[in-house]
């Protein structure tokens, strides 16, 4: 039988499966644990079920020491090192004991990008984008590990590009609170607009709509409304109005030709907007 270091992930446990599992005739005999009467998932599962991995301890007692005098970058390197070389049994078990250590220093590091507004499972979220990144130098990556949680959000995008950075700042309890209120006091035809509107957004529809009125019937609190709503949900909105007085009307609102770099001089039909293919 072939070598399958520790670090082998799911094909290590498959291994120790066969050593000791009797006349398996199939992969899910081997996911079978008859003491325990369960059909596990993967083989990390039926060998721990089947009591062939030891405890972490000597690890648990390693973090605990270093918690205390490390940094989370430092400690990051470490449970890294840890995941590569040592073959650790309960690899999830040991980030959720310690991720609040190895993440300590996420929440400034996210502030300092202009991200303000975020719960605390997005900081262990970047801590995982984070140890994945240190894995990669070595030829890993943290999907190698079965048991270990992977990262959800798209770090690449939300931590390098400042311009969706600045969109997605909005605290959406806030803006959930604030859409609710105005939405409570929309009248029958702002409620017909919104619904409309609304119904486009949810179905990417993208339909576009024209509302019209005199003055002081409710336009620009409708489109507030609308503003609030959107970003309670954590999606991006731009706000833009053709003149700075309408544009400041809007909670984060901007002119159009500042937003989108319209020109203003010499504007004709073919005219563009300067803004660069490989910009931001």
């Amino acid at each position: 039988m072939g070598y399958v270091p520790p670090t082998g992930g799911e094909r290590f446990y498959l291994r120790t499966l066969l050593t000791v599992v009797r006349g398996p005739q199939s992969f899910e005999d081997l996911l079978h644990v008859p003491a325990h009467n369960k059909l596990c998932k993967t083989y990390h599962d039926a060998c721990v079920a089947r009591g062939l991995l030891e405890d972490d301890g000597e690890w648990i007692i390693c973090f605990e020491e270093a918690s205390e005098m490390h940094t989370g970058a430092s400690l990051r390197n470490l449970f890294s090192t840890a995941l590569l070389f040592s073959g650790v049994n309960y690899s999830d078990h040991l980030w959720q004991k310690f991720r609040h250590s190895i993440c300590d220093d996420l929440p400034h590091r996210l502030q300092t990008m202009n991200i303000h507004h975020f719960p605390e499972d997005d900081v262990y979220d970047y801590g995982l984008y984070l140890l994945d990144h240190i894995l990669q130098k070595a030829g890993k990556s943290i999907t190698d590990f079965p048991s270990m949680p992977s990262f959800v959000h798209n770090w690449d995008r939300e931590t390098t590009n400042q311009l969706i950075i600045e969109q997605l700042n909005w605290n959406q309890e806030s803006e959930q609170l604030l859409a609710e209120r105005q939405i409570n006091l929309l009248n029958l035809e702002q409620c017909t607009a919104f619904n409309n509107i609304w119904n486009s957004i949810l179905h990417n529809q993208g339909q576009s709509f024209f509302i019209n009125g005199p003055g002081g019937t409710g336009k620009t609190f409708l489109e507030r409304a609308i503003c609030h709503a959107v970003r309670a949900q954590g999606w991006i909105l731009l706000g833009v109005a053709s003149t700075g007085l309408a544009a400041l009307l809007l909670p984060g609102g901007r002119t159009a030709h500042s937003m989108f770099k319209i020109p203003i001089e010499s504007l004709a039909a073919d005219s563009i907007c300067h803004i660069p293919k490989e910009s931001q």
